[in-house]
């Protein structure tokens, strides 16, 4: 079932380390079979209550068990969880050959809970859980991977696996019926032409070619179990409809699994973006509203000494540890809600943060002036570079954040020198398409002397692919804010990344830094005209300020 964004903080007792109960606030995934699956504001811990209050979870459940969403099917209820100690990303020391989420069975007996592992699912963290009936079978679904559960003559549930579509994802499901996106990678993939249909509606199993496709030209959502679907007119209540049935999304996380990194952050920027556009006044208020709580949340995780903005899920050994990356994309975030939410509650969410974004002392990164002005990784930190330059989007990342706060006199110089070694390394000054993911060391690799972790490495270079346009969007963000901010960059770049929004090839977000914002024709924007996932609501938001009227008014097909 789908989450509701209804859905806030309760007051429960959860179980301590120590076994003793305590009042905590939780924050609820989902229920199913009179359970309440949820996890713990600031610490992330999972937990589960029944009726009668919480139930004991050994502590490597509770520290590791990240659930993704619950349902019932014949009185069982069934949990799929992401197990953050088995899945680590590549390049990491794994426990496990490829990422996965489990199904568990989730059953109480005499007070005592237990977790059996019945099936898996070939996905990541960023998924969205869906399921429906079809008659006697159950359908359940997880972005690109999905599992059928009957009962066999027998009585046992059997659970057998199928996928949506190579190369799609779930939008929706309701009844045997599937509306799915076509996903491309600009990396590897050419943007499909105008003309070719990008949404299906499909039944469960069945290949592409057995699917009705939408017109190009419509943009389809509120999928029925006939098949049938509506087409978006009124593009703010296409909005609205993604963003209640995103629900809490990432509301109250911590950044353990780096979620406030790599997700809350585009959500919270998006929902800052949509307040500033025009949309209906009960919109706006519920906007407003969510943020403020969303900060706040945000600025109570900012003031604990542990865990802060710390990160988990790339340590070696999953020690954890803060990345200047994550800390500037945090103060990012904060900063595009100040003028919704206000200063005085950004500020005090801030204020633990800007002294380490400034001056860093403890980050794994480290501000360098040898052999050139660059983000070094600290040589003896637990992760697997350490001893390198960082990659574009994380210098540049943390110098967009700089810039939004007021680029301290002392960091001037080396931000500029930064900049134009990125530039220059790039050739940007010839208006590439694409670019690389990294430069020095990072981009040539090394073979003795640079890392304590990783003694040799080939280099991204060895890859010979441009970075994914996520990571060039930061890219021009960060000289976008750096020219607000009076640093010299290079001549007529915000025209130069306006003609890339345009054609597809940075973001739609990254018209939050052009004035005025790049026009979006609509075969670009339909790509981001529905979010399932929290991390694309940003885009979602900028592709309805075109599709509204707004910039890709005046576009011609």
């Amino acid at each position: 079932m789908p989450l509701t964004a209804k859905v806030w903080l309760t007051c429960a007792f959860a179980f301590s380390a120590t076994g003793i109960a305590e009042a905590v606030e939780v924050i609820d995934i989902a229920s199913a079979s009179g359970l309440t699956f949820s996890r713990e504001a600031i610490t992330g811990y999972f937990a589960v209550r029944d009726s009668d209050g919480p139930l004991a979870i050994d502590v490597d459940t509770r520290t590791n068990f990240y659930p993704q969403g619950a349902f019932e099917f014949q009185g069982t209820a069934y949990l799929l969880v992401y197990n953050t100690a088995e899945n680590v990303p590549s390049g990491r020391r794994l426990s496990r050959g490829a990422e996965g989420n489990d199904l568990y069975a989730v059953k109480v007996l005499d007070g005592a809970i237990s977790f059996e592992k019945v099936a898996s699912l070939p996905v990541g963290i960023d998924i969205r859980l869906e399921t429906s009936m079809v008659g006697e079978k159950l359908l359940a679904c997880a972005t690109t991977a999905c599992l059928k559960l009957e009962k066999d003559w027998l009585g046992d549930i059997r659970f057998e696996p199928y996928s949506v579509p190579p190369g799609h994802e779930l939008v929706e499901m309701a009844g045997e019926f599937q509306l799915i996106q076509k996903v491309y990678n600009d990396q590897f993939d050419e943007m499909p032409e105008p003309e070719d249909a990008i949404f299906s509606v499909c039944k469960a199993e069945r290949a592409i070619e057995e699917c009705s496709l939408v017109p190009a030209d419509q943009i389809p959502y509120d999928l029925n179990d006939d098949g049938s679907y509506s087409v978006a007119s009124d593009f703010e209540e296409l909005l609205r409809y993604d963003y209640d049935r995103l629900g809490i999304a990432n509301f109250g996380q911590s950044n353990l699994e780096a979620r406030i990194a790599w997700s809350s952050v585009y959500y919270l920027a998006g929902m800052a973006a949509l307040h500033r556009m025009s949309i209906s006044d009960d919109f706006k208020s519920e906007v407003k509203n969510r943020l403020t709580r969303e900060i706040q949340a945000l600025a109570e995780l900012a003031a604990t000494a542990y865990p802060g903005i710390a990160s988990r899920r790339y340590s070696l050994d999953r020690e954890p540890i803060t990345f200047l990356l994550h800390v500037a994309r945090t103060v990012k975030a904060l900063e595009a809600a100040r003028d919704v939410v206000g200063d005085e509650l950004v500020d005090r969410a801030i204020v633990p943060l800007l002294a380490e974004l400034r001056a860093p002392s403890t980050t794994v990164e480290m501000v360098a002036a040898s052999p050139r002005a660059e983000l070094q990784y600290r040589r003896y930190m637990p992760f697997w570079a350490d001893g390198s330059n960082v990659p574009w989007n994380y210098q540049n990342g943390w110098i967009e954040a700089v810039a939004l706060t007021g680029t301290p006199r002392a960091l001037r110089q080396p931000i500029q020198q930064m900049l134009t070694t990125f530039i220059n390394e790039e050739r940007l000054y010839s208006r590439p398409d694409k670019w690389s993911y990294a430069g020095g060391t990072f981009n040539t690799g090394w073979t003795d002397d640079v890392s304590s972790n990783t003694p040799s490495y080939d280099g991204q270079a060895a890859l010979n692919i441009m970075a994914h346009i996520s990571y060039r969007s930061m890219d021009a963000l960060a000289v976008l804010a750096a020219e607000k901010n009076g640093i010299e960059t290079m001549p007529q770049f915000q025209d130069y990344a306006a003609n890339l929004v345009s054609r597809g090839l940075l973001y739609p977000f990254v018209n939050e830094q052009i004035t005025p914002p790049a026009p979006i024709p609509l075969h670009v924007a339909r790509h981001y005209a529905r979010s399932w996932l929290p991390w694309q609501f940003q885009n979602q938001v900028w592709a309805f300020d075109a599709m509204a009227g707004g910039a890709a008014r005046a576009v011609s097909e």
